[in-house]
């Protein structure tokens, strides 16, 4: 059995998650499960039954096919109708069974401390009460493979899923019924030992319309390869006029046939349209979302590009970009997985935009630099070895005379080269990110920390030769002094990189540091006036709150601009833009510095 690349970045990044979040839609009420609104008018559901794991014989099936097993037939309890009632019945006759009534927002409440092998499926299931009828959008995401049920009836099915760390990765519109209404999941991780874990909230359109419009920025074309037609991921809206703008010379605007709409889904007709890269724009109630893809053969596409630029015998600008480039589409053809929409659409569309950028790369005969995400490559003297670094503008760099650079610090990355690393599994972070980051006036810059072999001298040489290389090609961008952040092991390592060049520092934002690693080596009083934010999520389980405030408590008189606050989230969050909390900081002192 092979477990392929991707599998081995998902170990790492990928906490096991259980929540149901009801936002905006029920009443207060005095059944067991009592609903009380949090700050942002979300509703926590707490008191769920888990069933499992269950086992399988290792000889006879593979991890993947695990999905499938029913293992709840041979205790006369049909999968669809897995209640809590009948849950509490299964303990008695030896299955594992748990209650979880934690209180939690996301994905903090963890179904096992350790990995567990040769395990199949775990089942869920807990009641919702609700005082009337109510249409509801419904916002879930899961493990590898998991389906769920409302009132024994199938909602939703998704195997061989990819972008885990999503959280909010379908908008579902459902139906509760006056009463208690009873949800029940399975799910299968696969071979995936660590992301056994699951998601819902329920949520009025509005705002999963919001949620949706994050975590969808530049992802919600369900394949970036396209032939006749091109089908949306629209979830909560309602599109049925859509633009496609063709990224030649010539940036011809067409208007797309609509053809029909189910499933959260439309489709609209591309037939008409020549091969090549076109950006595709929807329009709903003022929200602009826009997403490229490739009409045609892409793989000859890039095959042909790739002949001809190395029979030229001419060097373009940073050949080694070209080379790494090559290595990154390279990774995702060979490990291609064409089980599933979810699969599919993962690597594609990762394909779509990096031989994109190959193709700007070759194209692009002037000194200027666009602003598309760029590749980077580097050169490290000490160590006689090149690394790669992401890199994107804000729109506003040909207008300005000066731009500030944030710079993001990696947490621990287990792969030996950035083409199958973070970078890859978390496409549409990195976007998300890059997008909050351009609308408040800044670059962005990805480091890779020299993944598994990170040490604090080492990723300083990185640090300082990716400035120098930055400066030496975007004149615009300020690269003397610059923004630094991470999160978790990443911000751990932004507060070390600080003490050591706080010269370069302008401003540090730390999102969940590590209380209990170790700062021996830091010598307070050299950042002491270098602009601090420490920021945290309440039910983070991984880092407990009080950790964190003993942590602050101990921080804040070692600093003399020393912010923090508290957010309802855990760890991680079903919304994608919490560094709107560090760009938002940045912003601030940046805004201060130019008075």
């Amino acid at each position: 059995m092979r477990i392929n690349s991707f599998n081995k970045i998902v170990i790492n990044i990928n906490c096991l998650l259980v929540a149901v979040i009801l936002l905006n839609g029920c009443n207060n009420h005095n059944h067991l499960n009592k609903l009380d609104f949090n700050k942002d008018g979300v509703l926590i559901l707490n008191n769920w039954y888990m069933v499992g794991p269950f086992s399988y014989d290792t000889t006879l099936q593979s991890a993947y096919t695990t999905f499938f097993n029913d293992d709840l037939a041979k205790y006369n309890i049909k999968e669809s109708h897995l209640s809590p009632s009948n849950a509490k019945k299964l303990s008695g006759e030896g299955v594992p069974v748990k209650f979880i009534t934690d209180k939690f927002l996301t994905n903090d409440l963890k179904l096992f401390t350790d990995s567990i092998e040769h395990r199949s499926n775990v089942y869920l299931t807990t009641n919702v009460y609700s005082d009337s009828e109510l249409e509801l959008y419904m916002m879930v995401d899961g493990a590898a493979s998991y389906c769920i049920w409302l009132n024994g009836k199938l909602i939703y099915l998704e195997r061989n899923k990819k972008n885990i760390s999503k959280f909010c990765d379908k908008f579902l519109k459902v139906q509760l019924k006056q009463g208690k209404n009873v949800f029940s999941a399975k799910i299968n991780r696969e071979s995936n030992l660590y992301a056994w874990g699951f998601f819902i909230a329920l949520a009025n359109r509005e705002k999963s319309q919001e949620i949706f419009r994050t975590n969808y920025h530049e992802n919600f074309i369900i394949n970036p390869l396209v032939g006749d037609s091109i089908k949306f991921y629209v979830g909560p809206y309602e599109i049925n006029t859509a633009k496609a703008t063709c990224m030649d010379d010539t940036s011809l605007s067409y208007d797309l046939l609509f053809i029909k709409s189910g499933n959260e889904q439309e489709l609209f007709k591309t037939s008409s349209l020549k091969d090549g890269f076109y950006k595709a724009y929807l329009d709903s109630e003022g929200t602009m979302l826009s997403q490229l893809f490739f009409k045609g053969d892409l793989h000859s596409f890039y095959k042909k590009l790739v002949y001809e630029n190395e029979n030229k015998g001419e060097k373009l600008f940073s050949n080694e970009e070209f080379e790494s480039l090559k290595g990154r589409i390279n990774f995702c053809y060979d490990n291609f997985d064409s089980q599933g929409e979810s699969a599919v659409k993962y690597y594609n569309t990762n394909l779509v935009n990096w031989i994109y950028r190959l193709y700007s790369l070759i194209n692009n005969t002037s000194s200027t630099p666009n602003n598309d995400f760029a590749f980077r490559v580097v050169d490290l003297p000490k160590r006689e070895k090149k690394l790669e670094y992401l890199i994107k503008l804000p729109e506003i760099y040909y207008k300005s005379q000066s731009i500030p650079l944030i710079v993001v610090v990696p947490y621990e990355i287990p792969c030996s080269i950035f083409s199958t690393s973070w970078y890859t599994a978390n496409y549409e972070q990195i976007h998300i990110d890059a997008k909050l980051a351009c609308e408040r006036g800044f670059a962005i810059c990805y480091l890779y920390g020299n993944g598994p072999e990170y040490s604090p001298d080492d990723f300083q040489e990185e640090f300082i030769n990716v400035l120098e290389h930055i400066s030496d090609y975007y004149k615009k961008i300020d690269a003397n002094t610059v923004y630094l952040t991470g999160t978790c092991s990443g911000a751990t390592r932004s507060l070390i990189l600080a003490n050591q060049v706080p010269e370069r520092i302008e401003a540090v934002s730390l999102r969940s540091p590590l209380p209990q690693a170790n700062y021996i080596d830091i010598h307070f009083n050299k950042i002491r006036n270098i602009p601090i934010n420490i920021h945290h999520g309440i039910y983070d389980s991984q880092i407990p709150i009080n950790s964190m405030r003993k942590f602050k408590n101990d921080l804040q008189n070692k600093f003399s601009n020393f912010q923090y606050a508290e957010h309802e989230i855990g760890h991680d969050s079903y919304r994608k833009d919490n560094r709107k909390y560090d760009f938002n900081f940045f912003k601030e002192i940046h805004t201060d510095k130019k008075r």
